[in-house]
């Protein structure tokens, strides 16, 4: 533990020499970027960041500022940035007026700014010939941009990248496939730095540079967080859809580290887990032959990730399968020649048979039937139990009902009765479609083998799924990656990593401390749902509903509570909230997020009316999308928000509480938890006759 504890610290301590690098070069550069110049110091600081090494301390990103033009007397080339996509000459714009393109001319307003893309392409050409000439490298690996501080656009004119402060970083990082390796981008940076000389050197003295650097941070002007609070900053005024793909210049070195053995990934929501394990994904297709599968329980989230990875990186997107366990398992055992009747509706029709027959069994335990279906589909099935005396002997994490063995007797006889119908029906229900995909697996292994599998949500896995997942994985460094947060489940069941086969211990098993998602006001709220709750993980280690050691980002937010007189009253203040928000435009930044299924149809409905663009989250697949997203909460779980309102929340954990047991009620609490994490900026809490404050935050 000490070791590991180290190596952190001695992580944390590159990461900070990097910055205060950067902060040093950024100060030295300082006065060329005072002179009027404010647009280019904006893109410079965007665009910087790229240059620090990854965690090999290998440098991947190179950038020239302020060269001279060849072949010109006085005109400056302001930067050119080299990486893996290729080369980027970059004139920075600081417009007043938006730029736009008007029958097929670039202009700022009304004025006719063509000149600038004539221009842009010529400085291009030095570099494209030396290139070719000391390289042997194709000219169409070098990209003319226009950067437009102050702006958001995105559009390539007769062959020029037209790009906002919004836009720059993600585009020029991930729309394009890598074309250079890095010696090539090493040896590009050489062969442009003579190309294109200093147009002003700064010969100043390293000792002059850090006290210009301390300097600038005493009065104010830089931060040494300057560098890294621009990225989030350009990051959090993407989409919705762009922001989800961000990974933090803190996370790199977990998206390019070696894992010798499975390994996993946790962290409160917010903490950015689900981005490391996209951009890791990115990572195993590079380096291996095989598909990557990232997978989950629901169905939602990998449709969502598919679309990202989509956006991503275009390049490796086909090398990536994401889809939730279940359709895998349907489709392996199609593909297997293995005839099976997946039936859900069926199978729940059987259950209701099976019920009325020995229900009056049951009213000394819990008359209503959801709890013992449950204990069938996470226990008996999850963790592939096959006759009564395992049953009996198994421990059951996660169902906080206590079972005698003639409690349990009771339980295998409703389990015998329901898997006798489904057997007389020839169908199967989830947990049994799992099983024979186990099964299968363990008999014939897909073809080919998969070169890595990354596991979303993992702790709303049944054991089963896990030990299908674990068999899919190879084995050796890097194969199997679990990512979650015991305090974000929201079904029930349970197990524990040894019961797969697993150990996932040391330097194997990260744990995300900093939210970069949500403003305070909205994680402390969210908190508070479960903070006085204590999680078993998954890896047996008991949790606190607050972490302690949790930092936030900093960014302004707000956390509305509404109490109404009727439902009337409160459908009312739903409407004029979301009006509110969207203002100026924006519809695809708001969700409206409800615990029950109907009440989300209702909604829905109710916004279509006032004329409020609106889309079913069940039908959402990550396309950026200017409507209203309405479902639920367990629909949600995975996405987030700008603004998210949540009426009836309190009403419906306390329903929940009074009608079921402890275990549902505690289940809905982390489901509100993970609803009301879902907000980045707005989060709006409404109830009817609940008396609280109007504003926090």
């Amino acid at each position: 533990m000490t070791g590991h504890l180290s190596r952190r610290q001695a992580a944390a301590d590159r990461s900070q020499q990097l910055i205060r690098d950067q902060r040093d070069a950024h100060a030295a550069l300082a006065p060329r970027f005072s002179r009027g110049a404010d647009g280019e110091r904006q893109v410079a600081t965007t665009l910087m960041t790229l240059t620090r090494p990854d965690s090999t301390g290998r440098q991947r990103w190179f950038m020239l500022i302020d060269r001279a033009w060849p072949g010109t007397r006085s005109a400056n080339v302001d930067m050119i940035l080299i990486g893996p996509p290729g080369v980027f000459v970059i004139d920075a714009k600081e417009w007043t007026s938006p730029p736009q393109i008007h029958a097929g001319v670039l202009c700022a307003g009304l004025d006719n700014r063509q000149s600038e893309i004539v221009k842009v392409k010529a400085m291009i050409r030095p570099a494209q010939h030396a290139l070719a000439r000391k390289l042997h490298i194709a000219a169409d690996i070098v990209h003319p941009v226009l950067a437009f501080a102050g702006h958001s656009l995105h559009r390539n004119h007769q062959g020029v990248l037209l790009l906002g402060m919004p836009e720059l970083r993600p585009t020029l990082t991930g729309e394009l496939p890598a074309r250079l390796n890095a010696a090539d981008v090493g040896a590009v940076h050489e062969a442009l730095a003579e190309v294109y000389p200093a147009y002003e050197p700064c010969n100043l003295p390293s000792d002059h540079v850090s006290a210009m650097a301390a300097d600038n941070v005493a009065r104010g002007l830089f931060d040494p967080q300057d560098l890294v609070e621009a990225v989030v900053a350009e990051a959090t005024s993407r989409s919705m859809e762009r922001w989800m793909t961000f990974l933090h210049p803190s996370q790199l070195a977990i998206v390019k580290r070696t894992y010798t053995g499975p390994a996993r990934i946790s962290g409160p929501a917010g903490t950015g887990k689900t981005v490391v394990g996209l951009w890791r994904a990115v990572e195993a297709a590079k380096s291996t032959t095989g598909p990557v599968l990232v997978t989950s329980l629901v169905r939602m989230v990998p449709r969502v990730q598919a679309r990202l990875l989509q956006q991503l990186r275009p390049d490796l997107a086909h090398r990536i399968e994401c889809v939730n366990i279940h359709k895998w398992a349907a489709d392996f055992l199609a593909a297997s020649k293995v005839k099976v009747s997946y039936d859900p509706g069926g199978a729940e029709n059987e259950f209701s048979r099976a019920w009325l027959d020995l229900r009056a069994h049951f009213s000394a335990l819990d008359p209503l039937p959801l709890y013992w279906r449950q204990e069938i589909d996470t226990v008996i099935k999850g963790r592939g139990l096959t006759n009564r005396e395992q049953y009996r002997a198994t421990a059951r994490p996660g169902r906080r009902r206590r079972l005698t063995e003639s409690d349990r007797d009771l339980v295998w006889r409703l389990y015998e009765q329901y898997q006798q119908r489904m057997l007389d029906r020839g169908i199967l229900d989830s947990a049994d479609l799992l099983l024979h995909a186990l099964a299968q697996v363990r008999l014939t292994p897909p073809e080919p083998a998969y070169g890595a599998v990354i596991v979303d949500e993992v702790q709303d896995l049944s054991l089963t799924a896990l030990r299908l997942v674990t068999e899919l994985a190879p084995s050796g460094s890097n194969g199997l990656l679990l990512i979650g947060d015991c305090r974000q489940k929201i079904y029930p069941g349970g197990y524990r990593l040894s019961e797969a086969g697993l150990s996932i211990v040391g330097g194997r098993n990260e744990v995300l401390t900093v939210n970069y998602r949500n403003a305070p006001a909205i994680l402390d709220a969210a908190l508070d749902v479960i903070a006085d709750q204590r999680f078993e993980d998954i890896d047996g280690a008991i949790v606190t509903g607050r972490p302690a050691d949790l930092a936030t980002r900093h960014g302004a937010g707000r956390v509305i509570r509404v109490a109404a007189q009727t439902s009337t009253d409160l459908q009312q203040r739903v409407i004029a909230m979301v009006r509110e928000l969207t203002a100026g435009g924006g519809y695809g930044e708001v969700a409206v997020l409800c615990f029950h299924g109907k009440q989300a149809k209702d909604y829905a409905s109710l916004l279509r009316r006032e004329s409020i663009p609106v889309m079913d989250l069940d039908t959402y697949a990550g396309d950026p999308d200017d409507r209203v997203k309405v479902g639920t909460w367990h629909k949600a779980k995975g996405l987030e928000f700008a603004h998210v309102l949540l009426p009836d929340s309190a009403d419906a954990v306390a329903h929940v509480r009074d009608q079921t047991d402890v275990e549902a009620a505690a289940l809905a609490r982390h489901a509100l938890h993970v609803a009301m994490s879902r907000a980045r900026e707005t989060l709006w809490l409404g109830d009817i006759g609940r008396s609280q404050p109007t504003t926090v935050g």
